[in-house]
C-alpha cells in the first residue's frame, strides 16, 4: 500500500478519534465530506513532498469511492492548492485562528512547538489541523474553540509524526520540525498517563 493511501485512512481515523474519544462531539454528513476532502488533499501533498510514490491516481480513486456522489476532482485539487498556498506564505503563523492561537499560547512554555513552521513537514500538519479545527468549530459552537484546536492539533500532529517516521525513517530526525513532533509525542504520553491515573 502506498504511503498516501495509508495516510488517508490513518488521518481520518485520528480525526474521528479526536472527535469521539476526546471531544465527544459529532459533525454533520456535510462536515464529514469536507473532512475527507481536506484529508485527501493533505495526503496528495504528503505524497508530492515526501513519499514521492505518484499516488495521485490511486488517491483519487480512493476519494471517489469514499465520497460517492460528492466526489469532485476539481474540488480536491482546489483544496490541495489552497493548502499549498497557505504553506508557502511566510506570514501564515501570524494569522488568527484557534490553532495558531493555541500554538502561540503553548509556545510560552514549550518553545519546540514553534518549530512546526520550520519546514513543509510541519506546515502541512498545521494547515491541515487548522482547516479541520475551523470545520469543527463551525459545526460544534457549544465547545470552546481552543479546546477543539488543542485536541485536533495534538492528535493530528501525533499521527503525522508516525507517518513521517514510516516514510523518512532515520531522515525524520533531520527535519527542522522534528523537535515539534517529538515534543507533541511527549505531551500526548503525559496526557494519556494523566487520564489513566
Amino acid at each position: 500500500m502506498k504511503n498516501a493511501i495509508n495516510a488517508y485512512e490513518q488521518l481520518l481515523d485520528a480525526f474521528h478519534y479526536a472527535l469521539h474519544s476526546w471531544l465527544n462531539v459529532k459533525i454533520t454528513e456535510h462536515g464529514n465530506i469536507e473532512a475527507k476532502e481536506m484529508t485527501a488533499a493533505a495526503c496528495f501533498l504528503l505524497d508530492n513532498l515526501y513519499a514521492k510514490e505518484e499516488a495521485g491516481p490511486e488517491l483519487s480513486l480512493l476519494a471517489a469511492a469514499d465520497l460517492g456522489k460528492a466526489y469532485s476532482p476539481t474540488h480536491l485539487m482546489d483544496k490541495a492548492t489552497e493548502m499549498r498556498v497557505f504553506m508557502s506564505g511566510e506570514d501564515f503563523s501570524l494569522g488568527q485562528s484557534p490553532v495558531r492561537d493555541y500554538i502561540r499560547f503553548v509556545a510560552k512554555t514549550e518553545e519546540s512547538i514553534t518549530k512546526c513552521y520550520s519546514d513543509n513537514a510541519g506546515k502541512l500538519v498545521v494547515v491541515y489541523a487548522d482547516m479541520l479545527t475551523n470545520l469543527v468549530v463551525e459545526e460544534c459552537p457549544e465547545v470552546h474553540p481552543m479546546r477543539i484546536a488543542e485536541l485536533v492539533f495534538l492528535v493530528i500532529t501525533e499521527e503525522f509524526g508516525r507517518l513521517y517516521r514510516e516514510i523518512l525513517h532515520n531522515a525524520f530526525l533531520a527535519l527542522a520540525s522534528a523537535p515539534y513532533f517529538l515534543g507533541v509525542e511527549e505531551a500526548m504520553e503525559r496526557i494519556r498517563k494523566e487520564n489513566n491515573d
